[in-house]
C-alpha cells in the first residue's frame, strides 16, 4: 500500500482483502471455542491495518478491532501471546485510539514499559520551551512526558544519522520509540475530542511520531491527524490566538503544514499561520522582522522539532507565506449547516 503509493484499494487487493477475510471467518468458525492461531490474529491485525489505517476504511476501523478484542479474549488476554503477535496487536490498539479516540483496548493489559535511562545521550538540542512554568498549566504531565521524551528520541535518531551506529543505542531507541507510542495511546484517549490545548498538542506530537519517527508514513492516517487537529484548533478558541502561547500555537501550525502535502485543508492552515503571525509581528508583512524566518526556526527548536527531518516542509512554508495576499480575507470552514470564522 505504502510502496504504490495508492490513494484506495485496486482490484488485486480487495481481491486479496476478501480472500482473506473469508479464509479468517472460516478458520473462526471452526475452532470454535479452541484457542485462535497465532496465524489467525495476524491476519485480523493485517486486515485492520491496510483498509483501516492505510486507506481510511471507517467502516474497518469499527468492525476489525472488535473481532481482534475476541480472539485475544479468546487465547486469554494479550500476556498469553508470543512476541510477534502481541507487538502487533498494541500497535494496532493504538492505531485504533489515534484515529478514532477510542480507549485503548490492550495498551493498559500490557502496563506501561519502565522508562530506561540511556547512560550516554546525545547533547539536548529541543525541546527547552517545555520546560517554561506556564507550559505545565496547558500540559498533563502524561503528555508533557510524552513531549520531553520525544525530543530526547529525536536527538538519538539524528546522533545516529550523523554517524553514531553503536547497535546498542539503535536498541534503545527501537525501545523508547515503543513506550513514547505506547503510552501516547493512553494520553491521546484521555484528550480527544476535549478541543483544548493539550488536545492540539498531543495531536501535533502524533503528527511528528508519523512523519519523523516514521511510526506509519502512509498518505491516509496523517490526513486523518491533519483533520483532527483542525477541528481541535476551531474548538480550541482561535480568535485568543492562544493568548499568551502564541509561540505554541506557531508550532503546531507548523506541525500541521509539515503533514499537510496531501491534505485539502493545507490552504487553510497555512491562512490561520500569517494570520497568527500577524496578529505577532503586525498586519503589513512588510513590517515583519527581516528575520522572522529564523525567529521562527528558534521558536520550533524550543519544542518537539527536528532540524534533519523537518527543515525542507519549514522551508517550503516560510516560501509560501511570502507570497501571501498582505492583507488575507477572513477563511470560514464548514461545520455541517453552519460555518465557522477562524479570524
Amino acid at each position: 500500500v505504502h510502496g504504490q503509493c495508492l490513494l484506495a484499494p485496486d482490484a488485486k487487493l480487495l481481491s486479496i482483502y476478501g480472500r482473506t477475510f473469508r479464509t479468517l471467518r472460516r478458520q473462526i468458525g471452526q475452532t470454535g471455542r479452541a484457542k485462535p492461531s497465532e496465524a489467525t490474529i495476524m491476519a485480523a491485525v493485517n486486515l485492520l491495518m491496510c483498509h483501516g489505517f492505510g486507506f481510511g476504511d471507517k467502516q474497518a476501523l469499527t468492525a476489525h478491532p472488535r473481532g481482534l478484542r475476541n480472539l485475544v479474549d479468546a487465547c486469554g488476554g494479550i500476556s498469553n501471546l508470543s512476541g510477534q503477535p502481541a507487538a502487533l496487536v498494541l500497535w494496532a490498539d493504538f492505531y485504533v485510539t489515534l484515529f478514532t479516540g477510542k480507549k485503548p483496548d490492550f495498551l493498559v493489559q500490557a502496563g506501561v514499559m519502565p522508562d530506561v535511562p540511556l547512560s550516554h545521550p546525545p547533547a539536548v538540542v529541543y525541546g527547552g520551551g517545555w520546560h517554561e512554568p506556564r507550559i505545565h498549566d496547558l500540559v498533563p504531565p502524561a503528555l508533557l512526558d510524552v513531549c520531553h521524551n520525544t525530543c530526547r528520541l529525536v536527538e538519538l535518531l539524528e546522533d545516529r544519522v550523523a554517524g553514531n551506529n553503536n547497535p546498542a543505542r539503535w536498541e534503545y531507541f527501537l525501545y523508547k520509540r515503543n513506550t513514547m507510542a505506547m503510552r501516547n495511546g493512553v494520553v491521546h484517549s484521555k484528550l480527544y475530542r476535549s478541543g483544548t490545548q493539550a488536545e492540539c498538542i498531543s495531536l501535533a506530537h502524533n503528527l511528528y511520531m508519523l512523519l519523523v519517527l516514521r511510526l506509519m508514513p502512509w498518505k491516509a492516517p496523517i490526513i486523518t491527524l491533519c483533520d483532527q487537529l483542525q477541528f481541535a484548533l476551531l474548538a480550541s478558541g482561535l480568535h485568543d490566538y492562544w493568548a499568551r502561547d502564541i509561540s505554541l500555537l506557531l508550532w503546531v501550525l507548523f506541525m500541521q503544514l509539515a503533514g499537510a502535502e496531501h491534505w485539502d485543508g493545507r490552504q487553510w492552515a497555512l491562512q490561520l499561520l500569517v494570520d497568527t503571525l500577524s496578529h505577532h509581528y503586525g498586519s503589513e508583512q512588510r513590517n515583519w522582522p527581516p528575520n522572522w524566518c529564523e525567529m521562527q526556526r528558534l521558536n520550533l527548536m524550543k519544542f518537539t522539532w527536528s532540524e534533519l527531518y523537518l527543515t525542507a516542509s519549514f522551508n517550503a512554508t516560510c516560501r509560501d507565506l511570502v507570497t501571501m495576499t498582505q492583507s488575507p480575507a477572513p477563511v470560514t470552514v464548514k461545520q455541517g449547516n453552519a460555518s465557522c470564522f477562524t479570524v
